[in-house]
């Protein structure tokens, strides 16, 4: 008897599930990316229970006629590559065509769509329990897709048993939107939670020059992240290629080297703006949130010592570069990705954080900042006896000066401790009080002053 043995389709697409859909915000994941490549202009989203017992997303896309709907539900069946050389060059946010599946698998499955430009008035419904089709009709419906997910995992216990809480599945789904919201400004975005809007952001223009895109992120994000921190405006570009690097002069050429170009624009923390965590560090590779390390090594090397250790930048940043630079199928989520160019994508994200940093504190705004830090120069200036540098001063110190002004320093931070307060209080209240106060002035090791009448006893 043969030991192996070929799977049936329903096993398989629970165990593709395993790696596709872990909570209820992978499935808004899969489905707000199928939203998105279907030339959508809103995406509404609703969730019940966190996602465990509803999770609807609803579009306005170009939606599918009734062979479609039908084949859609067919593992790898998807209509953004047909080649293996597509894979090279991926556009689109998805791409593998094993989401709807591996979701109708472990759920109560209903898909209601509609062709925008289609032949026929009516829309196609399809209802999945458990991977298995019940019944297909037709069914009135607006132009797009609406896709309904009930009872995730009510098949598997053992995967709806590893769920977290309510509203830590919640903050999944909403961290994940936020993410798609922020990357995609020209499509409005409905959040609803047990029938209750979260938040309902327009679309906003993006078209056109930079400055329109950098106009509706920046609305995008004061309307999700509020506008309380500072933020600076990011534009660079530049080319790279396979010489790049220092030390690949003598590499030889190909065509397959040839230079690419890379843009990254964006929005990042002004100096002191940072965050105990990398929750508020937004980065997009061709509009697909990402994590990379490359890139987060990059913003603190741009950042250098303008950040404190431990701490981590504000930043909501895009690189737009040649999609086949850019691995994007190393991750069963697609999570993550891989440039072929690492080390110099890395250079230069970091030269475009030192290059904003570096414009923020030569721009003329600085200048009123310091106006209005002169008063703490004084304060600094009367407590140590050190006049305040003036600007413009361009003579070079010496070595006695860097000793002096050490030395100065730490008299002025002696004299802003506890300690020397503390001595302080205690030879006045020796002063005032005579020889009672004499015992506290020799455990602080103090020379009374002189009273107005004479030397202090014991002095």
């Amino acid at each position: 008897m043969n030991r192996i043995r070929l799977l049936p389709e329903q096993v398989a697409n629970q165990i593709a599930a395993g790696e596709v859909v872990e909570r209820p915000a992978s499935v808004v994941k899969e489905l707000v990316e199928n939203a998105l490549d279907a030339q959508v202009s809103r995406i509404t989203v609703e969730i019940q229970a966190g996602g465990r017992s509803l999770v609807r997303v609803t579009d306005d896309g170009v939606g599918m006629n009734r062979d479609d709907a039908l084949l859609c539900l067919e593992r790898h069946a998807t209509s953004k590559i047909q080649k293996a050389e597509d894979l090279a060059a991926i556009t689109t946010m998805g791409f593998r065509g094993e989401a709807l599946p591996s979701i109708a698998s472990v759920s109560r499955f209903t898909l209601t769509t509609r062709e925008r430009n289609g032949d026929t008035p009516e829309g196609t419904q399809v209802v999945v329990h458990g991977g298995k089709i019940l019944e297909v009709k037709s069914a009135g419906h607006a132009p797009g897709t609406d896709v309904e997910v009930r009872q995730l995992f009510y098949n598997l216990p053992a995967r709806r048993k590893f769920l977290r809480s309510e509203e830590t599945e919640r903050a999944h789904v909403q961290h994940y939107l936020t993410l798609a919201a922020l990357a995609f400004p020209e499509v409005g975005f409905t959040f609803l939670q047990d029938q209750r809007p979260v938040w309902q952001l327009p679309p906003l223009r993006s078209d056109g020059p930079l400055a329109s895109k950098q106009a509706a992120l920046q609305e995008r994000l004061r309307a999700l992240l509020g506008a309380e921190a500072k933020l600076l405006p990011v534009d660079y570009f530049t080319e790279i290629g396979e010489l790049d690097e220092p030390g690949d002069i003598s590499r030889p050429s190909s065509p397959d080297t040839r230079p690419s170009t890379l843009r990254i624009w964006g929005f990042l923390g002004a100096p002191g703006v940072s965050r105990a965590t990398r929750e508020d560090q937004h980065l997009f590779v061709n509009r697909r949130p990402v994590e990379n390390r490359a890139l987060n090594f990059a913003l603190l090397e741009g950042y250098h010592t303008a950040l404190m250790k431990g701490r981590y930048p504000v930043c909501c940043l895009f690189l737009e570069l040649d999609p086949a630079e850019v691995d994007v199928n190393i991750h069963p989520s697609k999570r993550e990705v891989k440039f072929r160019r690492e080390k110099a994508v890395r250079r230069h994200a970091a030269e475009a954080v030192r290059r904003t940093l570096l414009n923020f504190h030569t721009a003329p705004g600085k200048a009123q900042i310091e106006v209005e830090s002169s008063k703490l120069k004084v304060e600094r200036a009367v407590a140590t006896g050190i006049p305040p540098i003036q600007p413009g001063n361009s003579i070079e110190p010496s070595a006695t000066d860097h000793r002096n002004s050490s030395v100065r320093g730490a008299r002025f931070a002696f004299a802003c401790s506890a300690r020397f307060q503390r001595r302080r209080a205690a030879a006045q209240g020796a002063s005032a009080s005579g020889r009672r106060g004499w015992p506290a002035l020799r455990r602080a090791r103090i020379r009374p002053r002189p009273s107005a009448d004479g030397p202090a006893r014991g002095a």
